[in-house]
Parts: C-alpha cells; sequence; structure tokens
C-alpha cells in the first residue's frame, strides 16, 4: 500500500529528472587563441583553446562544439586559423550554430629551469561574446604554472599541463560570474523591470543587453537592483523593448600583465578601456547586420542577395521579348528601409549593371528595350568608415538583351544600417552604406521571340490527324531548343483543361514540323469532349534552368499566339498505320 501511494511523487520525480536531462544546454565554441607572445606560433593558441574546451565540457553546463568541428568550418568557410577578423568570426559561429564564441590570447609563456628540472608558465586571457548581440558578455585573465618535471621532459607536455591549469581557473572565474538570463516583466518610457535582483547577483550599474529570440533589441544599465528584481534603464534601443524580452549581464574582461614575475606569476592589470574600443569587439556589436552583410555573406553561404533566378519571357505589357530577373535577401537584411538599390548585372556588359530597382522590388525585366539610369559603389568588406552616402558611379546606358541569345545574371545589393549601430557613431549621419557582394543566377537565361506558327491554318474544321509545323525560334546564335504542342479546351490553358505534346529537340533553323498528331484519340477527356480546341507551340533554349517563367500548367516555354480549330462530334477513329499520339519530325 505505501509502495502504490508513493508510486505518483516518484514518476513525478523521475519526470522532472527526465526533463532535465533533455533541457537544451547553450552551445559554445571556442576558436584557436591568438598568440601575441611572439614565440611558439600557432600552435601555442591551439594548445590553450583546446584545453579551454576541454575545461568548459568538464562542467557539463555547456554544449561545446568538438574542436574537430570548429576546424572542419573553418576549412569550409576558406579561413585560416586563428580566425580574428569580426566577420569571419560571425559567419564561424554561425556555421556552427553557437550561442556564445569564446575567443582569447596567449599573452605570454616560458619554460624556466627550477633547481633539476623545468617547468612551464603562461599568461591567459580569454572573452566570451555572445553571437546574437557580438557584445563581450564574460571572460578571464589568469596565470597558471605546471608541476616541476625532470629535465628532459618534453616542452609541449609542461605546455598543456600549465594551460590545462589556466583553463580551470578561467572556467571557474567564468562560470562563478554567469548570471541566470533575467525577463522583462514591464516598461514605462525609457525605464523597464526585470525578475531578477541582487539575489541572483545583479546590481546597480551592471551592463545588459535585451533579447527577443536571437535579435538584439536593446542595451541597457541597471540602477536599482532590490533583492528578488531590478530597474533597468534602456542606453540604446534598436526594436523597441516588451515584456518577455530576456536581459543578459556583460560583465567587463580583465586585463593582466604581459611580464613574468620572478616566481612564474603574473598580476592583474587595470581595465584597458580602449581595448573595447578595437578592431573586433566594437565591429561585432551590430552582429545581425554588420558581420552578415559586410563582405556580401553570411554563414552557410548564405549571401546577402540569395535565391536569384532569371527566367525568360516579355515585358509587362506581353510585346517586347526580355528576361524576369528575381531574387531574394536573406534574414539579415530587415525590411525595406535597410536596401537602398539593387543592380542587375549581365555577363556581356563589361563596367556597369544593366539595370535597377529600388531597394523594395524583387524583380526586374532586362527586355530587347536600351535603358539609361544612375547606379553606385560602396564600401565592400571595411567597416572602419560610415559612408555617409553610396558613391554616385555615373550614368549608365545598357543595350537590350538580343532574342536568341544566353545570358547569365548577377545581382547585388546597395544596403544600409543605422549610424547609430556603427562601432563609432558617426554626428548627425542618418545611415552607413555599404555594396554585398554579386550573387550570380542559378543558369543561363535565353529570351525569345513567340514561335511563329505555320499549320494548321487558324479556324479550320478538322476531321483527321493533322500536321503542326512552326519557325524555328533559333537564330544566327547555335542553341538547342525543345519544342511541345499544348492542346486545350479553353483559351486560357489552364491546368485542367490542357495537354502538353512532345518534347522534340531541334537545333535547325527554318520550319520545325512536330509531324501528324490525332487531335482526339488518345487524348485527355477533357479534348475529346471539345468542339473547340486551342492550340499553341512552346519552345525553349534547352540550356535554361530554370528555364522561362512556367505558365498555368507549370511548363516552361515561350509559347506562340494561340489558334484554333473545330472538330465534329465523332471524328474517325485514326488509320491504323499511326498509333495514337505519336509525332513525326522532319
Amino acid at each position: 500500500m505505501v509502495t502504490a501511494l508513493t508510486l505518483p511523487f516518484l514518476s513525478l520525480i523521475l519526470m522532472g529528472r527526465a526533463v532535465a536531462q533533455i533541457q537544451t544546454l547553450p552551445s559554445w565554441a571556442v576558436v584557436d587563441f591568438i598568440n601575441t607572445s611572439g614565440k611558439g606560433g600557432g600552435k601555442i593558441g591551439a594548445m590553450a583553446a583546446d584545453a579551454m574546451a576541454d575545461e568548459l565540457s568538464k562542467t557539463g553546463k555547456y554544449d561545446v562544439t568538438p574542436r574537430e568541428q570548429i576546424g572542419r568550418a573553418i576549412t569550409q568557410l576558406n579561413l585560416v586559423a586563428p580566425v580574428t577578423e569580426a566577420t569571419s568570426l560571425a559567419r564561424l559561429a554561425s556555421e556552427v550554430q553557437a550561442t556564445s564564441l569564446v575567443t582569447g590570447e596567449v599573452v605570454n609563456w616560458q619554460i624556466r629551469p627550477v633547481g633539476s628540472g623545468k617547468q612551464a608558465d603562461v599568461i591567459v586571457r580569454s572573452v566570451v561574446r555572445d553571437v546574437a548581440s557580438g557584445l563581450p558578455v564574460n571572460g578571464s585573465a589568469q596565470n597558471a604554472s605546471s608541476s616541476v618535471r625532470p629535465g628532459d621532459t618534453a616542452d609541449d607536455v609542461l605546455l598543456n599541463e600549465a594551460f590545462g591549469l589556466v583553463s580551470a581557473k578561467m572556467v571557474a572565474d567564468i562560470t562563478n560570474r554567469q548570471l541566470p538570463r533575467a525577463t522583462v516583466l514591464n516598461t514605462f518610457q525609457q525605464t523597464a523591470f526585470i525578475n531578477q535582483g541582487t539575489r541572483s547577483g545583479f546590481k546597480d550599474g551592471q551592463k545588459l543587453i535585451v533579447f527577443r529570440g536571437v535579435d538584439q533589441v536593446a542595451t541597457a544599465v541597471v540602477v536599482s537592483a532590490d533583492y528578488d528584481n531590478s530597474e533597468v534603464r534602456i542606453i540604446r534601443s534598436y526594436k523597441g523593448i516588451s515584456p518577455g524580452d530576456k536581459v543578459q549581464v556583460v560583465f567587463e574582461v580583465p586585463e593582466i600583465q604581459q611580464a613574468f614575475l620572478a616566481d612564474g606569476s603574473a598580476r592583474p592589470v587595470a581595465q584597458h578601456a580602449e581595448r573595447n574600443n578595437n578592431n573586433f569587439i566594437q565591429m561585432l556589436v551590430a552582429i545581425g547586420l554588420l558581420a552578415f552583410l559586410v563582405g556580401g555573406k553570411g554563414a552557410n553561404k548564405q549571401e546577402v542577395v540569395t535565391r536569384v533566378r532569371a527566367e525568360a519571357g516579355f515585358d509587362t505589357l506581353g510585346e517586347l521579348p526580355g528576361v524576369r530577373v528575381s531574387w531574394g535577401t536573406n534574414v539579415f537584411v530587415q525590411g525595406n528601409e535597410q536596401k537602398f538599390q539593387f543592380q542587375i548585372w549581365r555577363n556581356d556588359v563589361v563596367g556597369s549593371p544593366v539595370g535597377i530597382t529600388d531597394g523594395s522590388v524583387g524583380s526586374f525585366v532586362d527586355t530587347t528595350a536600351p535603358k539609361t539610369f544612375n547606379w553606385f559603389t560602396a564600401p565592400r568588406t571595411s567597416v572602419t568608415v560610415c559612408p555617409a552616402a553610396p558613391t554616385a558611379a555615373g550614368t549608365a546606358t545598357a543595350p537590350g538583351v538580343t532574342p536568341g541569345v544566353p545570358y547569365l545574371y548577377q545581382v547585388e545589393l546597395i544596403y544600409r544600417i543605422s549610424a547609430l549601430d556603427f562601432p563609432v557613431p558617426p554626428v548627425s549621419q542618418q545611415y552607413c552604406y555599404y555594396e554585398s557582394d554579386k550573387r550570380t543566377a542559378v543558369g543561363p537565361a535565353t529570351p525569345l521571340v513567340q514561335p511563329e506558327v505555320i499549320q494548321p491554318a487558324q479556324g479550320i474544321n478538322v476531321t483527321s490527324q493533322i500536321p503542326f509545323t512552326t519557325q524555328s525560334v533559333v537564330t544566327a546564335n547555335p542553341i538547342i531548343c525543345q519544342y511541345v504542342l499544348q492542346l486545350s479546351a479553353n483559351p486560357q490553358f489552364t491546368a485542367s483543361t490542357t495537354e502538353t505534346i512532345g518534347p522534340i529537340t531541334s537545333n535547325s533553323t527554318g520550319v520545325i514540323s512536330l509531324g501528324l498528331v490525332d487531335t482526339y484519340n488518345g487524348r485527355k477527356p477533357v479534348i475529346q469532349a471539345a468542339t473547340t480546341i486551342w492550340w499553341r507551340i512552346g519552345a525553349r533554349n534547352i540550356a535554361d534552368v530554370p528555364g522561362p517563367i512556367p505558365d498555368a500548367t507549370g511548363q516552361r516555354y515561350i509559347f506562340s499566339v494561340p489558334r484554333s480549330f473545330t472538330r465534329p462530334n465523332n471524328p474517325p477513329p485514326p488509320p491504323l498505320a499511326l498509333l495514337p499520339g505519336t509525332l513525326t519530325h522532319i
């Protein structure tokens, strides 16, 4: 009876443990530390990073990305270790899907004699950066010494021991200062109240970053910390702060002296305020934008401009042959306000684009008509300056396309970010302007004139199999084309009322025959039941990817002007010599 009464409580306890076991741990990635000691090369930084990753894993509080996976990601992204540049660090963090990135430096190291033996001394500084905001939120600077070993002990053995000891000290320091994330309870103007206070380690003056999901929405500071809650003041708001947003404390990363004392130790030194304004902490402040936009690429080969397609078609009036170029942008380009101008390039024109669109537009039709427009340039990879406007490259006059000639297209974006998101916000300036890399379409596109059909004649009465012929769409430029015939019971050629017959392939000029076609036997029931049949012939360059703009049936062809013929309700059976649906080609 006692067991029966206690089973429900045991079940709840075990369920709680199971839930705790499947909770997702924060994902941390450790990259090779920079060896600033001036000796030993890159392997010293790699040894320090290996030891740091190992110690973080031992805590059980973090999902630490395997160092081998970091190495593979560096190779896939064509980076070189140690990775130090801001954009590359951001790309690497996203590639391995880390929420926090641990970087650091080996400030100094030495192997010194001690009696008849020797030992290693190391000074190491580590920094934990939150990937969503790019800000350094934690870190430690420590020194450690290995045990004294015999004089013939390999230096790497001593160094690995010393790096293990210093990493254990840094991880303990970082873990002890790792405060829980707070939740915004309510807001009033530039003030917010959060559900954590002094009991959790929050105190007046602490700097905070505020998140909504994975996006940083604001920075703040604690102005009044009580036991269970705190009042914070908003310093800078990017998207506005709302109840339910999460708050993370940002800790200052300590400094440590570079030179060893006589006993192999080192002293902490005063905070080096200027350090955080250097090349890659402040450059990561707008990681959601700068780190993924500058240079034109995001992680996982996710370029600023994405999904570029070039598809043969016509202008909006259906008169001029052309190519419709369409594209998207990645998630880090947030809203049309950041998109200044798209610029479309074509492989036969060098030195200028062939067209432009406003940043709010996602497509462009390049026709046989020439175009005149103004285009721009801007920095691609540097965030050391904040251009107030893109550079006017001049007025371009681009020739139109030639039907029958394949073209390859690229698209780039002139984009802008708020000047407040720049590492050092310029005075009296609203935006900083940059230029993305060009993104190439998935394949070529060939503008074509509509096929000029020859037979059958418009409106004839059909009582037997009839030939279908058209003029070739191949011009002086040699291409291989596919041709299809469509029969439909509807002049709009809707999917449910249309049947596509073919294709045949030819690189010939002149007349193309699709052969004798039985328009009744073997056809779809909707075609058999109709007395008026609409028909058209479609053509495409077989090399185009993905091909012309699809019609209602999903077929990618440039179609002729529709014609029609009539047919008696009970057409005669087909001759024995011709199988239903057979096409012949001359």
